[in-house]
């Protein structure tokens, strides 16, 4: 299914649910940036808006227990609490009665003038009585620049991707996670790969493949494995940078920019 059709069925199905009053949604904003965040939909984090361009297509997570089965998306999880404090800050908490483990994800949106930062926080902790081993992933498809096909993603070290538009270089994406990540992927779009086959694990373990780079519809992720013995925790955070041209710059490039605002619009509508 292309993406388009993805993204329409998607809407679609926020509306069906904002009538039922089920959809979670919350809008963090600053200066010259805001982020939608859909907290109980796989497709988490949908719009991240610079300069009236929605740069993202979907950043969320997915999680596992052990090495076989598949993975599953962390919004599908009970969505126990949440908690918006101010315009930049999200707290939200997902739970699983049932294996013993809740996640809390915070979300932290800073703008500016040139430099726009989206930082994640993520702990797991093991409510239960057994011990867990828990693989969690962080899945990211940026479409910079408002288009998919032309995107250059590169593997800068083991734990950071950077991603840039390649027709215009106009913004640019770094993505980077501590702790190190024990796997992660760069590549064609793979999030069907992790939750549709047992035991998946990214495909690169940590120091490898370093400059690995890969032009079109680009996707990334990171993988961390831990053991978690009852009442224990794992923490990890990733901090996304998108950097755009000084405003005299902007404006030079403002007819293509509308252009491309034209087809995001088309490939949301």
């Amino acid at each position: 299914m292309c993406k388009g059709l993805v993204r329409l069925s998607f809407v679609s199905s926020i509306v069906a649910a904002s009538v039922f009053g089920s959809a979670q949604v919350f809008t963090l904003t600053d200066t010259g940036t805001s982020a939608h965040i859909v907290a109980n939909s796989t497709v988490g984090l949908d719009q991240w808006i610079i300069g009236g361009v929605d740069q993202v297509f979907t950043n969320t997570y997915m999680w596992r227990l052990g090495d076989s089965g598949t993975a599953d998306y962390l919004q599908n999880l009970t969505l126990s609490s949440f908690s918006q404090s101010g315009n930049r800050f999200l707290d939200l908490t997902y739970t699983n009665a049932v294996q013993g483990f809740a996640v809390d994800v915070t979300y932290v949106l800073s703008g500016a003038s040139t430099s726009f930062d989206l930082a994640e926080i993520v702990r797991v902790r093991n409510t239960g009585n057994n011990t867990l081993d828990f693989r969690l992933f962080q899945y990211n498809d940026f479409d910079l620049n408002g288009t998919p096909s032309n995107d250059t993603a590169t593997r800068l070290n083991s734990s950071q991707i950077m991603q840039q538009d390649g027709a215009v270089s106009l913004n640019m994406v770094s993505q980077g996670a501590t702790p190190v990540p024990g796997f992660s992927q760069l590549g064609p779009l793979f999030a069907s790969s992790v939750t549709g086959t047992s035991g998946y694990n990214l495909d690169t373990i940590a120091g490898n493949n370093l400059g690995q780079n890969f032009t079109g519809d680009a996707a990334y992720g990171f993988q961390w494995n831990s053991h978690l013995t009852p009442g224990q925790s794992f923490t990890i955070s990733t901090d996304k940078v998108a950097a755009v041209p000084e405003p005299t710059t902007m404006a030079a490039l403002g007819l293509g920019a509308l252009a491309m605002i034209r087809r995001r619009r088309s490939k949301k509508a």
